[in-house]
């Protein structure tokens, strides 16, 4: 770039000082060109203009310098004349406007000030009536005294309490409607009262919009008040109401409400339903701020003067009806926080406190709250106690964590405070359930809700579903306006038919229909169900196919996972389906695959999953091993796996065990086993002592047996399976005999624990856990025992408590079943005559006792009112209470060893336990058995063998199979099921009798041509009983 200036070197060109450059051609000076000439000018203009620039800043700056000086000047001037003013000569009000002119000029935030503030407050307060209507009729006194109540607020950020109680007279004077409509009637009675609203207007919404009011003021309530309850609220209010504030606002906001014109604020012109929304909404939006949470102040000071002043009839009209629930929108809008419904739910907690205290406030205002202006209202708030889609609900998420995080991430984690949030929710959404209790008690809602309308049950369902996710199980008792819909047949009845009239219908429709559902199928027995079901038996499998379908929808795209508001609603599903399916295994109104699904069957692989019982246990977390598949079927065997066939859980029965067997090196290795000597004719007392939970902790592992006979010689054979199968038969037949006095039969010959046992047996805790790891033994290594048990003990078993008590009463005393159901019929009187309380006779070793059904059950009648909890508090003793520690403890014995029954039925386990009680099918016999030794399918012993199986009856049939396998029963699945396969062996041309090795399920069968003798040899030698000494 050529130089700006020139110099005395500018002629030459390179090293000037050795080697100039000369020009030959006649020029040698330098000649500027036309570019560089404007270059050079236009950098010359901008040095003009920057030096003009600077002269004119630091005019400015010396001006602005000298105006401070000149202001400091003439505020310290007006300071000294309004202090000599102030001390000399007597209060006029011309004098005193003149000391509110002067203070606004010169006032600043410091002690010297706010000392002043506090004279020239008294000195307005002497003279309230006439400043009152000096600003009714000039704007130039009102603007005044709006500026003095403006810089007043500074004291409310002050820790010194000095001018604060001078400035809460001021508002508290020149901001009441009341105060200056009376001056205004009085002084100036020429004006109307719209020039009282347009004075109050005024001076609020500068308060409100301009100065932020509110939000200055819950602080000074948060620094001046100790709040921790209700009580200590009325106390901290007890010497000065500091809501007084928000009940003058509100009453202007009233009295606004009732005209329409329009008001001029900070030159923008608003109309007045327009201006009382927005100065409504900065109340609101004050509530619903981060500094609101967990504020006892907010929710024990502010929010029930609010809900009280919202509560205030007047015209016939209160505050929320209109104004306040268009306002709640705006916040519902402004608060919600995309998928957060933790910081949601706490930003409109205080509006939802506003709302339910409401109905605490007067009678006069309760009785005009219609149910659909509360469910419309619920409906807006709901996220404020609904915590499905917050970050830490009961589901939340898919539950697929990582264990160790990358510290990169650290910054992604949650702060205190949101933890804090976190532990504070449920305690407020309790408390806010507890309030919701209340207002639908003092609420009147019979005759809205006695007919079913399209309308109400839409703005309905989604509050039940939050109740329901609140309390799945209370939630009936607490509200009775679910009673009155669940027991109400018509109601009920209309409300599934408009569901099922709808194509768009939602999951928690679906989900509260089969909640009330659900809650009305436990009040009905067996016997009345069809006729006092809402829905006949074609509509009931309708809906129970829309609700499988639905649940089948939310397992296969992971809906549950993905929408966290799904997962309560499909539990509320799956729970409907195992209601139904429960009352269809004992009044076999549908069959089985009806709740089966074929598209489960063929995605899931059933015999080669990765599910172990590990995975059932909620302790253990989220199973994270899985694939997508697996957890998908993992989801339906814990929620609904009737879904399944039983054939397929089964097999994902047997598949689990056999991963646990492996991975415990079960199978054929010699680490972990367990020898135990067992004397035949001690078999109970033996393993009582030798297979306690102390000599074998982990019943899971290979158990060897040797048996002892009666004169202490042990018995041959090896135990390859077979005697452990023969000894768990004959040990768990003595255990349960009821001779020994742990368990008795009910009308039916089915066994379940004897009520007793604990007054015979001090340690009978030790033998029912005993006898629950047998049977899972048994179940463990699929090996059945002929053990008929009772259904509802079957129940306890799988499930821990039986539902539907009342119904299963029948089979263990059908006497008190049927007087209890006799009861029904009674009328009141006959009722009284028989004096019934909740109490009932137990009758032990002949010992009568008294117990209670419930707490003070003894002073307590049993009349038409309850007489349906009375009959159920019965059944539930006789099934339940009275025999819990025993099936207790038998339960926990049971799921030592197999962890996971509830993907069964009763009926199920009845037949995991004794095999299947179908008849014996030779033919499928004879299609799955081996043959050795010689033998074949075409040899002529084995076609007399399999000729004489033809003509056995079915129990010399079971006789025989109990000879070879140790069991009478065949296998769940056939006896392609059976392992090892039956097989029959060659055991030559012999006298002796058949033998078999139980161990290998084979039958040694001697060569024998004539049918008779094969026939006699074979039923003497399964009719001997001789166990492992024939052979």
């Amino acid at each position: 770039m050529l130089p700006l200036t020139m110099s005395k070197f500018s002629l030459f060109e390179g090293n000037y000082k050795r080697k100039p450059d000369q020009k030959v051609g006649g020029r040698s000076r330098f000649t500027e060109t036309r570019e560089m000439t404007l270059m050079r000018a236009n950098m010359e203009r901008q040095m003009r203009e920057q030096e003009r620039a600077r002269a004119a800043a630091v005019l400015i700056l010396q001006a602005g310098f000298r105006g401070k000086k000149v202001r400091e000047a003439l505020s310290n001037r007006l300071r000294q004349e309004f202090q000599q003013e102030s001390e000399t000569g007597e209060d006029t009000l011309d004098k005193l406007k003149r000391q509110m002119t002067r203070f606004n000029y010169f006032f600043k935030a410091q002690p010297k000030d706010i000392e002043i503030l506090g004279k020239l407050g008294k000195a307005m307060l002497s003279h309230r009536d006439d400043l009152i209507s000096s600003m009714l009729e000039d704007s130039c006194s009102l603007i005044r005294l709006r500026q003095i109540i403006q810089k007043g607020f500074v004291v409310f950020s002050e820790p010194s309490p000095a001018g604060k109680t001078i400035v809460l007279r001021l508002l508290e004077t020149f901001t009441n409607w009341k105060n200056v409509d009376a001056v205004r009637s009085t002084l100036r009675p020429h004006l109307s009262s719209s020039k009282t609203d347009e004075v109050m207007t005024s001076i609020w919404s500068h308060l409100v919009l301009h100065n932020n009011f509110f939000k200055l003021y819950k602080s000074f309530l948060e620094q001046k008040l100790e709040v921790n309850d209700d009580d200590s609220a009325k106390k901290a209010l007890q010497h000065y109401d500091y809501t007084i504030f928000y009940r003058l606002f509100l009453e202007v906001i009233r009295q606004l409400s009732l005209t329409s014109r329009q008001f001029t604020i900070a030159k923008e012109v608003y109309v007045t339903k327009e201006l009382v929304k927005i100065l409504l909404l900065e109340l609101a939006k004050s509530l619903c701020t981060v500094s609101s949470v967990g504020n006892p102040v907010v929710e024990y000071v502010i929010c029930p003067c609010v809900a009280k002043e919202l509560a205030v009839v007047q015209s016939g009209r209160t505050l929320w009806e209109d104004e306040w629930l268009q306002v709640m929108e705006d916040v519902v809008r402004l608060s919600t926080v995309p998928n957060d419904g933790v910081a949601t739910s706490v930003n409109l907690r205080p509006v939802m406190y506003v709302f339910l205290m409401m109905n605490r406030c007067s009678g006069e205002y309760q009785t005009q709250m219609k149910a659909s202006q509360i469910f419309r209202t619920l409906n807006l708030l709901l996220p404020a106690v609904d915590n499905r889609n917050s970050v830490f609900s009961d589901k939340g998420h898919s539950g697929i964590d990582d264990e160790y995080d990358d510290e990169l991430d650290d910054y992604d984690m949650k702060t205190i405070e949101e933890y804090e949030l976190e532990k504070e929710f449920f305690t407020h959404r309790q408390k806010m359930y507890d309030e919701l209790i209340i207002l639908f008690r003092k609420g009147n809602l019979s005759k809205e809700l006695s007919v079913f309308s399209a309308d109400m049950w839409n703005l309905m369902y989604p509050v039940i579903s939050c109740l329901i996710d609140i309390s799945l199980h209370g939630a009936m008792h607490d509200f009775d306006f679910l009673r009155r819909m669940t027991f109400e047949r018509a109601f009920l009845r209309s409300a599934f038919y408009h569901v099922f009239r709808k194509t768009n219908r939602s999951i928690d429709e679906l989900a509260v229909l089969g909640w009330l559902m659900t809650n009305l199928m436990k009040t009905l027995y067996d016997g009345e169900f069809l006729h006092r079901s809402p829905l006949n038996k074609e509509e009931l499998q309708n809906f129970a196919k829309i609700l499988e379908d639905t649940y089948v929808d939310i397992i296969l795209i992971d809906r549950d996972l993905v929408d966290p508001s799904i997962y309560s609603s499909k539990k509320v599903i799956a729970q409907t389906l195992l209601i139904i399916h429960d009352r269809n295994l004992r009044l076999h109104l549908y069959p089985e695959d009806v709740f089966l699904s074929t598209k489960f069957s063929s995605l899931f692989s059933m015999e080669t999953h990765g599910i172990q019982f590990s995975h059932f246990n909620k302790d253990q977390g989220p199973a994270q091993n899985l694939s997508f598949l697996d957890q998908r079927l993992l989801r339906v065997l814990t929620d609904f796996p009737f879904a399944l066939s039983f054939h397929d859980r089964v097999s994902v029965w047997h598949q689990m065990i056999y991963t646990d067997q492996m991975d415990r090196h079960a199978d054929g290795s010699p680490f972990g086993r367990q020898r135990v000597e067992i004397r035949r004719a001690y078999l109970y007392e033996d393993a009582f002592e030798k297979l306690s939970p102390e000599n074998v902790p982990d019943l899971r592992t290979d158990v060897r047996i040797s048996l002892v006979n009666v004169v202490g010689v042990q018995e041959a054979g090896v135990d390859g399976g077979g005697l452990l199968r023969e000894f768990l038969t004959e040990v768990t037949k003595a255990g349960v005999d009821p001779n020994r006095g742990f368990f008795r039969v009910d009308s039916r010959n089915r066994l379940y624990p004897n009520p007793v046992a604990k007054r015979i047996f001090p340690d009978y805790r030790k033998h029912f856990f005993l006898m629950g790891r047998l049977v899972g033994k048994a179940l463990y290594r699929q090996i059945l025992l002929e053990l008929p048990f009772a259904a509802f003990f079957l129940q306890l078993c799988a499930f821990g408590s039986v539902s539907s008590a009342v119904d299963y009463l029948a089979t263990l005393d059908p006497d008190v079943h049927e007087n209890l159901l006799k009861l029904r019929t009674f009328d009141g009187n006959s009722l009284k005559d028989l004096a019934l309380d909740f109490t009932i006779d137990s009758n032990e070793l002949g010992e009568t006792k008294l117990v209670e059904l419930k707490p003070g059950g003894e002073d307590i009648l049993v009349d038409e009112t309850n007489l349906t909890e009375y009959i159920h508090l019965v059944a539930d003793y006789k099934i339940n209470r009275e025999i819990r520690d025993e099936c207790y403890y038998f339960r926990c014995g049971l799921l030592d060893v197999v962890p996971i029954l509830r993907i069964f039925s009763w009926k199920e386990m009845q037949t995991l336990i004794s095999g299947s009680d179908k008849p014996i099918d030779v033919q499928d016999w004879k299609a799955n058995t081996n043959y050795g030794a010689g033998y074949t399918s075409a040899h002529q012993t084995i076609e007399l063998f399999w000729q004489i199986l033809e003509d056995f009856d079915e129990a010399h049939l079971r006789k025989l199979l109990k000879f070879v396998t140790c069991c009478s029963r065949p296998p769940l699945l056939g006896f392609k099921e059976l392992v090892p396969k039956f097989g029959i062996s060659n055991a030559g041309v012999t006298d002796r009798l058949p033998t078999a090795s139980t161990c290998m399920n084979l039958l040694k069968l001697p060569e024998i041509s004539d049918i008779e003798t094969l026939r006699e040899r074979l039923v003497y030698a399964i009719s001997a009983q001789a166990g492992f000494e024939l052979s």
